[in-house]
């Protein structure tokens, strides 16, 4: 398990992260950002005594082993996870999508005025952020988002110190409007969105993931048009309708390579609506990094393949 505290700011092709040591920035360390356009590697262990990781989906589904939970954000929603909480992806791989997190110091806190904030302002914020006692999930809404995009718009000018004052200024914007998102969250918010038509849909997607779905049908259970369901749907979460019923449809799959005896891969291909079975080996591949038939052997080495 990781469990240094060092920061990365190691930036790859896919993953970019700004060092706001570089600004004079204290309390708040890093803020990354990842793009993925196809699987990756998930998340291995990690956990931080002195940090506060805040992270905010952007685009398409993310999960989380959070402390023994399992937990999944989607675009529009955020989530805290506490110092020292163990938090990793399992046995699940990134999935293609848009992640930010911010990194905060906050064994010992604060001393005095940070983030252009009073002390006691400081205090508050940190007070509310740290609260164990409020979910771990969040929703966040575009004026948080747009303060991201525009530090990472600023980035590269952060030598003008009138940029590097608008750069403090957005960090201390996520992190009082995160604050705030606690503050107005409540435990039923989140579920309360999948009472609506775009949660009617996905309920209406698990219960028939065997079939082969139209757009069209879905936008007619959403009672929409389609072009109206499109956009509501990849607005909720962070994905458009045939993409989010793959990504069911290979979890399901998951599910049935487990058990034992196994169905074989052409039964599980058959069962789930894929035209063939090397169509379905494609699909589970795009989205879990490996074959079917590979997941298998991986979670139960002594199955037949």
């Amino acid at each position: 398990m990781k469990s240094s505290e060092q920061v990365d700011v190691t930036n790859t092709p896919e993953r970019r992260i700004l060092d706001l040591s570089q600004i004079g920035m204290q309390s708040a360390l890093s803020l990354g950002r990842f793009h993925y356009t196809r699987v990756a590697p998930g998340i291995r262990k990690q956990c931080h005594a002195n940090w506060l990781v805040l992270q905010y989906a952007l685009r398409g589904s993310h999960s989380y082993y959070v402390d023994g939970k399992s937990l999944e954000i989607r675009g529009g929603q955020g989530l805290r996870i506490l110092p020292g909480e163990e938090y990793s992806s399992r046995f699940q791989k990134e999935q293609r999508g848009d992640l930010v997190w911010l990194i905060l110091q906050v064994n010992p806190l604060p001393v005095g005025a940070d983030l252009g904030m009073t002390e006691t302002g400081v205090k508050d914020v940190f007070a509310r952020l740290l609260d164990g006692e409020l979910p771990a999930e969040f929703l966040f809404g575009e004026d948080l988002k747009a303060s991201i995009e525009e530090v990472f718009g600023a980035w590269e000018r952060r030598r003008d110190p009138l940029i590097q004052e608008l750069i403090r200024n957005r960090i201390a914007s996520v992190v009082l409007a995160s604050a705030l998102c606690l503050e107005n969250f409540e435990a039923e918010e989140m579920e309360s969105q999948n009472s609506g038509r775009v949660g009617e849909v996905m309920r209406w997607l698990e219960q028939n993931i065997e079939k082969e779905l139209t757009v069209e049908e879905m936008a007619k259970v959403a009672g929409l048009s389609v072009p109206h369901f499109f956009r509501e749907f990849k607005r909720f979460t962070g994905t458009s309708p045939n993409d989010f019923l793959l990504q069911k449809k290979v979890d399901r799959a998951a599910v049935r390579l487990a058990e034992k005896p196994p169905p074989t891969v052409t039964q599980i291909a058959h069962e789930l609506g894929f035209s063939s079975s090397q169509y379905f080996s494609t699909v589970f591949r795009r989205y879990r990094g490996m074959s079917p038939t590979e997941w298998r052997s991986a979670r139960s080495p002594s199955s037949p393949s």
